[in-house]
């Protein structure tokens, strides 16, 4: 909330490590982690400002490194969730459109294994990027005690209704597609908005194209649409009395 009490647009995941532009006063925005470099430097350039942030190993990074229990990366995952602004574990998960043999695949699920293992450990929410592998993540992660997002959705209604009836939110972002109506459409609880900038949207401002896929399908005033999409964020992120 701002000092007038009014509710802010919160935009789950951004990436601060490259995008070099001042976040606007109505906006919350969540800085996402990847690799470990990025991993290493959010608590200086997010954490220090009272930004929350997320480290993670995502997949089409985790592919190329072989996987052993000790890694410094999962070491200094650990150094940095004890700080008070690290709100999550990702991006981590499964990208079929990067890993296409066997081994790269492997490599994958090692990295987000472990790093399952941490969040749960330490309940913490996680952000997952999937591409070309919602149904296999949906399978796996349902053994899981944990919070979660799946980022950028980009997968059918019938794999959204399966992540919703597990109690997870999706991710939407300012892209348009019939796919996506048909997930919005599921009911504005179930969701949280995004940019993926400078990625996807290229700036902040553009969450309010991510509220606007919304707008279009539910007809809802953007008000309610910006408050609803808030307090999803919060309470997977579990922000309340953080900020």
């Amino acid at each position: 909330m701002d000092k007038k009490g009014n509710t802010k647009v919160f935009d789950t995941h951004v990436h601060l490590d490259v995008i070099d532009e001042h976040i606007p006063e109505n906006e919350l925005v969540l800085s996402v982690g990847y690799k470990d470099d990025v991993n290493k430097i959010l608590p200086m350039i997010a954490g220090q400002k009272g930004i929350p942030f997320s480290v993670g190993i995502a997949p089409q990074v985790a592919m190329y490194e072989k996987f052993i229990e000790n890694h410094s990366w999962i070491q200094n995952i650990m150094e940095i969730i004890n700080n008070n602004k690290c709100a999550a574990i990702g991006e981590i998960g499964l990208d079929y459109k990067w890993a296409v043999t066997d081994d790269d695949k492997k490599r994958q699920l090692e990295w987000l294994t472990v790093q399952l293992k941490i969040a749960e450990a330490h309940n913490l929410p996680v952000i997952i990027h999937s591409r070309k592998a919602e149904n296999e993540l949906v399978d796996l992660l349902s053994s899981w005690k944990l919070d979660l997002v799946f980022h950028s959705f980009t997968g059918k209604v019938n794999t959204a209704q399966k992540i919703i009836d597990h109690g997870w939110k999706i991710g939407v972002t300012p892209l348009r597609s019939r796919d996506k109506k048909k997930v919005i459409s599921l009911g504005i609880e179930n969701l949280v908005v995004e940019t993926d900038a400078p990625y996807i949207g290229k700036k902040f401002e553009d969450i309010n194209e991510s509220i606007e896929r919304i707008r279009e399908v539910t007809g809802l005033p953007t008000g309610d649409i910006i408050k609803v999409t808030f307090d999803n964020g919060i309470k997977l992120f579990k922000l309340e009395g953080r900020l």
